[in-house]
C-alpha cells in the first residue's frame, strides 16, 4: 500500500497561453510540483530489511532551487557540517539557515516525511532562468549517514524549461560515518571520506545490507518527478511582500504575466534521469542524462511458488522456493528482485533413533540389571 503526503504548498492557478511559451530566459519564473517517490520494500531489499526500532522509512525532503555557483552536496566531495548533521541525525536546522537570495538559493523547500519505506510526498518549487538547478537530499531511516538526492540537476535545457523529469535515486553514503549496517552504533569518520554511491559491491562486506553480488546494480530505491505547472515572466522588481503561510514563494508585482504548460508534453521535452553505468558519474556528482521518449518500466514477476522438500530427513536442512520472471525492467525501470529464497528446515525431531535401541540391546541385554561378583583373589593366585 502506498501511503501519500501532500505538499505544504499548492500550485498556482495562471490563465492558458500558447504552447512553446517556454523559454528559460534571466526574466522567466517556472513552477514545478516536485513528487518523491519511496520504493524501499523488502521485496526488493530483503538483506537486513528494518522492519523494527526503528522500521523502514524516510526523513523530511530538504531542497532548494540555486545557482551554478551553489552546491550542496557531490559526489566525490567531503559533506559539509550541516549536510553531517542531516545525514546523521536528521536534524536539517543548519541546512535551512541557508535562504533565498543568499549563497546562490533561489527558493528552499521540503516535502513531509513518509512513516514507511514506500509511500510517496510533494511539494511545489520555483527557479528562474539565472538559478534553474535543483538538489534535495532524503535521509534513509535508519541508517548510519546514507541518504539518497539529487545533485544540481538543471530544469532548463536547450533553453527551454522542462516540461517533465523522472530522477531515479540510488542511496548513497555521507562519508562521515563508518557504519556498514542500518542500526550500527556511531562510529564518526576521521578524516571525513568522500560521498560515495551505496552499490551491489561497495561496501564490499557481507554485513552491508546492500551487499548483493548477484546483482548487477542495486533495484531502484526511490525516484522523484517534476512536472512543470506555470510559468511567470517578470517584468517588475521584485516584491519584499510575502503572503502568510507562503514563506518560501517569492512574489512579484502586479505586473507578472502567467503562462500555464499544455496539458501534453512533445517527447522532445520530456526527460529520464539516470545513471548511464553503475560507477559512471560527472564531475559535479550529478546523474548522467540520458534523455528517452518511453517512461521506465520495472521488472515484473510472479507470486512465489510453495515451498520444495527439505534437503534433509534427518537433522537441519534447506528447503528452497523461486518466482520467474514475467517482463525485465526497460528505460531505466527496477531491475528483477531476487528469484529464489531458501530457509532452515527440519530438525533433530524429524530422526529415527532405533539404531541407538539396538546398540544399547547389544550392550545391556534386554534392560534387566544385572550384578556380577568379580573374585580378586582368584587373579592374583
Amino acid at each position: 500500500m502506498l501511503m501519500e503526503v501532500g505538499g505544504s504548498r499548492q500550485p498556482r492557478q495562471g490563465r492558458r497561453t500558447k504552447r512553446g511559451n517556454d523559454m528559460c530566459s534571466s526574466n522567466s519564473v517556472a513552477e514545478y510540483k516536485l513528487t518523491f517517490y519511496g520504493a524501499w520494500s523488502k521485496e526488493k531489499f530483503p538483506r537486513m530489511y528494518p522492519t523494527s526500532r526503528p522500521h523502514a522509512q524516510w526523513s523530511k525532503l530538504v531542497g532548494r532551487t540555486h545557482d551554478k555557483s551553489h552546491q550542496m552536496w557531490s559526489e566525490g566531495n567531503t559533506s559539509s557540517l550541516a549536510f553531517k548533521k542531516f545525514a546523521e541525525e536528521e536534524d536539517s536546522e543548519l541546512l535551512e539557515m541557508q535562504v533565498q537570495g543568499y549563497d546562490g538559493v533561489y527558493d528552499t523547500f521540503s516535502c513531509e516525511p513518509l512513516a514507511r519505506g514506500e509511500g510517496k510526498t510533494s511539494t511545489v518549487i520555483l527557479a528562474d532562468g539565472t538559478h534553474s538547478k535543483v538538489s534535495f537530499v532524503v535521509r534513509l531511516i535508519p541508517s548510519p549517514d546514507w541518504f539518497v538526492g539529487v545533485d544540481g540537476l538543471d530544469l532548463c535545457q536547450n533553453g527551454r524549461w522542462r516540461q517533465k523529469v523522472s530522477v531515479n535515486l540510488r542511496p548513497y553514503d555521507a562519508g562521515t560515518d563508518q557504519g556498514i549496517t542500518f542500526t550500527a552504533p556511531n562510529y564518526p569518520s576521521h578524516p571525513l571520506q568522500p560521498v560515495q554511491k551505496i552499490t551491489a559491491f561497495f561496501p564490499s562486506h557481507m554485513a552491508s545490507p546492500f551487499y548483493y553480488p548477484e546483482y548487477r546494480k542495486l533495484p531502484r530505491i526511490a525516484h522523484a518527478e517534476m512536472q512543470l505547472v506555470a510559468q511567470y515572466l517578470r517584468r517588475g522588481a521584485a516584491s519584499s511582500h510575502k503572503p502568510n503561510g507562503e514563506s518560501n514563494v517569492i512574489v512579484y508585482g502586479d505586473d507578472m504575466v502567467t503562462s500555464a504548460p499544455a496539458t501534453v508534453a512533445s517527447s522532445s521535452d520530456r526527460a529520464l534521469v539516470e545513471m548511464t553505468d553503475e560507477h559512471s558519474h560527472s564531475a559535479s556528482g550529478n546523474p548522467s542524462a540520458e534523455e528517452l521518449t518511453a517512461e521506465p518500466v520495472d521488472c515484473r514477476v510472479t507470486e512465489w511458488s510453495e515451498w520444495g522438500p527439505c534437503s534433509k530427513t534427518c537433522g537441519y536442512g534447506q528447503r528452497v522456493r523461486s518466482r520467474r520472471v514475467l517482463s525485465h525492467a526497460r528505460n531505466g525501470g527496477s531491475v528483477c528482485p531476487l528469484l529464489q529464497q531458501q530457509e532452515l528446515c527440519g530438525g533433530m525431531s524429524t530422526c529415527n533413533w532405533k539404531h541407538f535401541d539396538s546398540f544399547s540391546q547389544k550392550m545391556f541385554g534386554t534392560g534387566r540389571r544385572q550384578r556380577f561378583n568379580v573374585d580378586h583373589r582368584a587373579q592374583q593366585g
